[in-house]
């Protein structure tokens, strides 16, 4: 059941145009960069994130990376993490794969969701 969800999901992403209707603008909105402004000043020098359902990046790990943060990225679509690649740069993106593969990553960061 869980394994029908996830592949559901990740279809659902590979067909649809999550940046065209949901984020036509790249630049988070006054709730979400007064949010990532918050987290950012509670965090060391250039922090190291995890975010986890990453998405294309953007605004998120676009904002961060812009004010020096390391950022980790993953998500269950390879659409997504292609888009991600593309538009937000200095940082990693990779496919979820298993929940112990970013075990170690983890550890070390500051999680997203």
């Amino acid at each position: 059941m869980k394994q029908d969800m996830r592949r559901i999901v990740r279809e659902g992403y590979e067909k649809g145009d999550y940046p065209g209707i949901f984020r036509r603008n790249s630049a988070p909105n006054e709730i979400e960069k007064r949010f990532l402004d918050r987290l950012l000043s509670l965090c060391p020098d250039r922090p190291a994130i995890l975010d986890l359902g990453c998405g294309t990046g953007v605004p998120v790990d676009k904002y961060l990376v812009a004010r020096a943060a390391n950022v980790v990225g993953v998500d269950i679509s390879p659409k997504h993490i292609a888009l991600a690649n593309d538009s937000v740069g200095h940082l990693q993106f990779r496919p979820r794969q298993k929940r112990s593969d970013h075990h170690e990553i983890g550890r070390r960061a500051l999680r997203l969701s």
